[in-house]
């Protein structure tokens, strides 16, 4: 089974959803026994794209309607371990195109204005400017297929951007050094990302951004421009980009 209640974001996909499949991987179950996963999860496009990309190893993926009961004669219910360096590094290798290695500029990552989860900044174009100046390429992972996301975060020496989960892409840097950037807002948080920073030993930084306005976890804020660039400029001299 893998079902997971945020399965439709993309963050539980790859910590709550393919480190199930690595779970039935590590232990041999038989490739005949098909996975079974929810509606919500199955029909977002990266985890339709990771279908096409042969991440669940030929294995048949039934989807269970919402209220539908699916009868079976035995069930598996895998429960790995969360945040799980080896794992990760494993489910980053069925996405990633290991011969596209050469080192790129670093990325900050930005949302567009229709976002579901909000979490915008509200200084936006500044801090996509001084972003640039400062050498990183400037994108948003949502307009991205999976596979274009896992080759060009695989060569990012430096991943910045607000928390959420674009920062997940840090994954397909596993093995090499790598800087973490994340920008917090004062109204919401979670320590995922220096979690997952903490077990690839990236060089991680973090700081909170100001002035939120709107509903906890959708407020806009600013952020301190004078800060992001120091933290910009101590982050290029610990990594080498």
């Amino acid at each position: 089974m893998l079902h997971h209640v945020f399965g439709d974001n993309y963050f539980h996909f790859f910590m709550f959803i393919m480190n199930k499949v690595w779970l039935v991987e590590q232990f041999g179950l038989p490739r005949s026994i098909p996975f079974l996963v929810n509606a919500a999860s199955a029909n977002t496009p990266f985890f339709r794209q990771a279908q096409e990309l042969g991440a669940f190893f030929g294995r048949d993926v039934i989807v269970q309607g919402r209220r539908e009961i699916v009868k079976v004669d035995q069930a598996y219910l895998a429960l790995p371990f969360f945040c799980n360096a080896d794992t990760m590094t494993w489910i980053a290798s069925a996405f990633r195109d290991e011969t596209s290695e050469q080192p790129d500029r670093p990325v900050f990552t930005i949302r567009s204005s229709t976002a579901p989860n909000g979490r915008l900044f509200r200084n936006q174009d500044k801090v996509s400017r001084l972003a640039e100046k400062a050498g990183f390429e400037v994108l948003d992972p949502a307009t991205m297929t999976l596979r274009e996301q896992a080759n060009r975060f695989a060569k990012a020496p430096i991943i910045a951007g607000a928390h959420g989960a674009a920062l997940t892409n840090m994954i397909f840097r596993a093995g090499k050094p790598t800087g973490i950037i994340e920008l917090f807002s004062p109204s919401m948080g979670s320590p995922h990302y220096a979690m997952m920073a903490r077990e690839f030993g990236f060089c991680y930084r973090s700081t909170l951004t100001k002035n939120p306005e709107g509903r906890t976890f959708t407020a806009s804020t600013e952020v301190d421009l004078v800060e992001l660039e120091e933290m910009f400029d101590d982050m290029l001299a610990q990594v080498q980009t």
